[in-house]
């Protein structure tokens, strides 16, 4: 969590006033990661979080992780 929070300060922007809803579902997310991880074997946690991604993108893919931590599927080091 305190990674995440980390990498949200970095991409910090100014406040606007627009919301952004994403409705992606979260297993899209989460099969998205799976394939990096099948691709690449280990990834940065930071690496999935691309720059370009929006905030509530960020917070998806966020989610996805715990989800793939939570189901056993990927294994998470610190």
């Amino acid at each position: 969590v305190s990674a995440f929070g980390r990498i949200l300060k970095e991409r910090a922007t100014a406040p606007t006033s627009n919301i952004r809803y994403d409705d992606t579902p979260i297993h899209v997310y989460m099969e998205q990661i799976h394939a990096i991880l099948r691709e690449q074997g280990s990834v940065r946690f930071s690496a999935l979080l691309r720059p370009d991604l929006h905030r509530s993108a960020l917070v998806g893919m966020f989610l996805a992780v715990l989800e793939l931590i939570r189901h056993y599927r990927v294994e998470v080091r610190q």
